[in-house]
């Protein structure tokens, strides 16, 4: 809803979803006489997209962290979930291939789910990533900056191994 010349413009849309482009709740707008607009939600199908990116060094399991995520779909929500990040799957007793099945398990008949999600196992046990995981421990910059100097790493060392 813009305000416009004195008035109001409200984009329609669709009241239903047609595409996967169109994500999110749809909604209606009321209009009163003297009074702008009112939005409601209405309770019809429609896509959303959900991004949930993996950390090795969250203490979380993450197929629980997908779980979590899938019961808090609505009904008329169709959900197009994308995994990424990195996992540990040693750390979880698994393999990279049965980790992606634990995923598709938790995942099926919920979402449409895209798993792009890579296992560092290897990288978190060489001996160069765990010195300079030491020399980034004992620097003073926010834990937001190290996580990101941390996937840096990863991210580099996972293009030197392929």
């Amino acid at each position: 809803v813009w305000t416009f010349d004195g008035g109001y413009f409200v984009y329609p849309g669709s009241p239903i979803s047609i595409t996967r482009r169109e994500t999110g709740p749809r909604k209606i707008n009321i209009f009163e006489v003297g009074k702008g607009p009112t939005e409601y939600i209405l309770d019809t199908p429609y896509y959303n997209e959900l991004t949930i990116t993996l950390d090795p060094f969250d203490e979380k399991n993450p197929i629980e962290i997908v779980k979590e995520a899938l019961a808090k779909t609505k009904p008329a929500e169709k959900l197009e979930l994308t995994v990424n990040g990195y996992v540990n799957t040693k750390k979880l007793g698994l393999t990279e291939a049965a980790f992606g099945k634990e995923l598709e398990k938790a995942a099926k008949g919920k979402c449409v789910l895209h798993s792009e999600f890579r296992d560092v196992e290897v990288i978190l046990e060489n001996d160069i990533f765990n010195r300079f995981l030491e020399k980034l421990s004992q620097k003073e910059v926010s834990e937001t900056k190290k996580s990101r100097l941390r996937d840096l790493a990863i991210k580099a060392m996972m293009e030197a191994k392929a």
